[in-house]
């Protein structure tokens, strides 16, 4: 055993298929698998367990990660303050959900002392500066613990940078041992905000989905979904405007005449997706999209494989874009938005294609000239393909962490 790790998050599956994403339960996973001993502490909700273990391999218990789950309301059909969106998105569409902040902060703190106490883990990990970097940060000074807090980006984008959120964050990074960032974006606000000895701070991307493409379910979506058509384009992300699903679909318009038997997958759910269906409605474009909808995560792969290109055309911040990694890694060619920590991974022209944020016209320009170029796609898929195993791959991600591990652990 490497050494023993405790984590802490507001962001991880309740259960198998959940469609809250699995990035950290990715990272602790892939710790355990070159052997770290690794518990995870996470917020109760519906459908979870209290308690369970996950292990590395489906059907092999020798290895993976303990998960704590601490109620922080009761009846426990009030815990709705994270899931379903994430804390921000609650706090928007549940005001009455803020009430139940300071619960969760007294809960997170107390469980994880205990938990510390009981395990004595080298190493405290927090994801998110707030709430779990300032908990952690707290029982790091009781208890001696070397602590690690990780921004994804929504703590420092998401939340106000002065007054008591500002206040918080710059403790939080002034109190961690380390700190890592997913992408040059998030990099330049944490070191804004930290404001202190930048040393401590170190480029480390979110760990992506490592299920490869099953060639039966991909032949089996294209056969369901797409039939023969060619070319197909497709999306997967929350269905938001932030994401520009509406310019995407204002580009498959103009793309109608060049190309008529083009094909859309969206895949993913949200709040504004009644808009965008009126919107493809309105365009006549019914018997060119096709709504997939949420599909299991360890199935995404296979969806992106089934596509000739996919399209992440965001309007509003990516802090990184974690999609994108798997859809280079799937080696499906990418056309995204010139935005956030998007251009860490994809270089225009060589792993992908860039284009100005919230610019449909530019967008199926691009689109055209991808589709129309089957060597430049299999140049940029396979360009991409390399540069994420050699760099955001579970392996790369995983060695970029233990290296942080080790600079801190005693």
């Amino acid at each position: 055993m490497k050494g023993r790790v405790l984590m802490v998050t507001s962001v991880f599956p309740r259960f198998a298929g959940d469609a809250t994403p699995a990035f950290v339960q990715s990272q602790a996973l892939a710790l355990a698998a070159v052997g770290w001993k690794v518990t995870v502490l996470a917020p109760h909700g519906t459908g979870a367990r209290f308690r369970e273990w996950i292990p590395v391999c489906s059907g092999e218990a020798s290895s993976g990660i303990e998960v704590i789950r601490f109620p922080y309301a009761w009846p426990f059909g009030l815990q709705k303050l994270c899931y379903d969106g994430g804390m921000l998105v609650n706090f928007r569409t549940r005001p009455w959900t803020k009430a139940l902040l300071p619960l969760f902060i007294a809960a997170q703190f107390l469980v994880l002392l205990w938990l510390t106490l009981r395990c004595r883990p080298q190493i405290l990990h927090s994801h998110s500066l707030l709430p779990q970097g300032f908990t952690a940060g707290l029982v790091a000074m009781v208890t001696h613990t070397p602590h690690i807090t990780t921004s994804h980006g929504n703590d420092v984008f998401g939340l106000r940078p002065d007054g008591l959120m500002g206040r918080l964050k710059r403790w939080v990074l002034g109190q961690a041992d380390a700190v890592t960032v997913n992408s040059s974006a998030t990099e330049a606000a944490v070191r804004d905000l930290l404001g202190g000895d930048p040393a401590k701070v170190h480029r480390v991307p979110a760990t992506p989905n490592a299920h490869p493409a099953d060639p039966d379910r991909v032949a089996e979506i294209r056969a369901r979904h797409v039939g023969a058509a060619r070319p197909v384009i497709l999306f997967a992300g929350r269905m938001i405007a932030d994401k520009g699903v509406g310019d995407l679909i204002d580009a498959l318009a103009h793309l109608r005449s060049d190309f008529p038997d083009l094909r859309a997958l969206f895949i993913g759910d949200g709040q504004d997706r009644a808009v965008f269906e009126t919107q493809v409605q309105r365009l006549g474009l019914e018997d060119r999209v096709c709504w997939a909808g949420w599909v299991p995560p360890e199935t995404i792969t296979s969806w992106m494989a089934a596509g000739d290109v996919f399209v992440l055309p965001s309007k509003v911040f990516e802090a990184q874009g974690l999609v994108l990694v798997e859809a280079m890694l799937t080696g499906v060619p990418i056309v995204a938005s010139r935005i956030g920590g998007i251009p860490d991974m994809i270089e225009d022209k060589v792993t992908g294609r860039l284009v100005p944020p919230g610019n449909c016209t530019a967008l199926a320009a691009t689109l055209t000239e991808v589709l129309r170029n089957p060597a430049t796609r299999s140049r940029l898929a396979a360009n991409a393909r390399e540069r994420a195993q050699s760099s955001f791959s579970p392996a790369a991600v995983t060695a970029a962490t233990e290296a942080v591990y080790r600079a801190i652990a005693p």
